[in-house]
């Protein structure tokens, strides 16, 4: 009777003793973990620069291998640092005029860190430029595929698709810039200009297609949308005067017109755009005075134009036949009676 009655002393204490051993763990535990944590303070040095926090070895102690993670935030600082170092080394030979040295360093950039999406871009940006536009496309899509979000990068693309004459698929990618970022001001103006394009300088016959007065309202409205965003956009003000007079509405054309001159005066395609209104409306005086001011002007403008551009279509630009045509043009203005009755000839 003794034992059992012992035994069920002891079956009774059974779970206090547990409890109390539980406890006393729990506080070895706690206690190890700030011993380990105050060791760990003692031993942690920072990595000039970086802000790392590495463990280093105390003084007398054998160096400890530093943990998987710290080794690769290290390796990825340091690989920043020197992408960093060879993108400005690259943009550096770009302003020197140093195309193919300027993309190798961009591409070795890339290489140290290819996640970096800006890096993408910038070497697509020079690609283009240099009339390499299929190598453009691949590193503005890898640039997007890191960073899809990116209104800027995604209607670059779209100028590189149209220098390849892919329209659908530039469209495409202006059409999602205007809906990723609703104030990106360059896609609305850029998708505007590519609807204009697609109607050609429609002939009064063709001006009455419902296809092309849809694509100049899209293009108006466009051009509406970005100078409500910005008022001082030339090159809104200067698209949608033109697309008012695809649509014979030379009053709104010249307000456009005259709004762009007041941004800038010597912008010359706005002039020359206020010499054709004031042609068409039979106003031969004012348009004679803006056909020659043209002609003091453009060539200057364009040259400008084309050498701040650096792009491969500014090569297009026939100044002398631009010239040839006004002209003519101006020489109308001077006898519009004789010219018209020689057009019925």
């Amino acid at each position: 009777s003794t034992q059992s009655t012992w035994g069920s002393s002891l079956a009774s204490m059974l779970p206090k003793l547990f409890q109390t051993a539980l406890s006393l763990s729990v506080l070895r535990c706690r206690a190890a973990v700030r011993a380990l944590s105050v060791s760990l303070q003692r031993r942690t040095k920072r990595v000039p620069g970086t802000g790392l926090a590495l463990q280093g070895p105390v003084v007398g102690s054998s160096p400890r291998l530093l943990p998987r993670f710290a080794f690769s935030r290290m390796c990825s600082s340091a690989s920043n640092i020197k992408s960093a170092n060879l993108s400005s080394e690259s943009e550096k030979k770009w302003n020197e005029n140093k195309a193919e040295d300027a993309i190798k360093l961009m591409q070795e950039a890339i290489e140290q860190n290819d996640t970096n999406s800006l890096l993408h871009a910038k070497l697509a940006d020079m690609l283009y430029l240099s009339g390499q536009h299929r190598s453009a496309i691949e590193s503005y899509t890898t640039s997007l595929r890191l960073n899809p979000d990116s209104p800027s990068v995604r209607a670059a693309r779209a100028e590189a698709y149209l220098a390849l004459g892919n329209v659908d698929e530039a469209e495409s990618d202006l059409v999602k810039s205007t809906k990723v970022n609703r104030t990106y001001t360059p896609a609305f103006v850029r998708l505007a200009y590519l609807y204009l394009d697609k109607t050609n300088s429609p002939s009064q016959k063709e001006r009455s297609d419902p296809r092309v007065v849809n694509l100049i309202e899209k293009a108006v409205q466009l051009f509406s949308k970005a100078i409500a965003l910005d008022n001082k956009q030339v090159a809104a003000l200067y698209g949608r005067g033109l697309a008012f007079s695809r649509m014979s509405k030379f009053e709104d054309a010249i307000k456009d017109y005259d709004a762009c001159l007041a941004v800038d005066e010597k912008y010359s395609p706005a002039i020359h755009g206020l010499a054709g209104c004031y042609h068409l409306l039979q106003s031969y005086n004012q348009a004679v005075a803006y056909y020659s001011l043209f002609l003091k002007t453009h060539r200057q403008y364009y040259e400008e134009e084309i050498k701040q551009q650096n792009s491969p279509t500014a090569r297009d630009f026939d100044g002398d036949k631009m010239l040839s045509d006004v002209l003519l043009k101006r020489a109308i203005c001077f006898f519009p009676h004789g010219a018209a009755r020689v057009g019925r000839d």
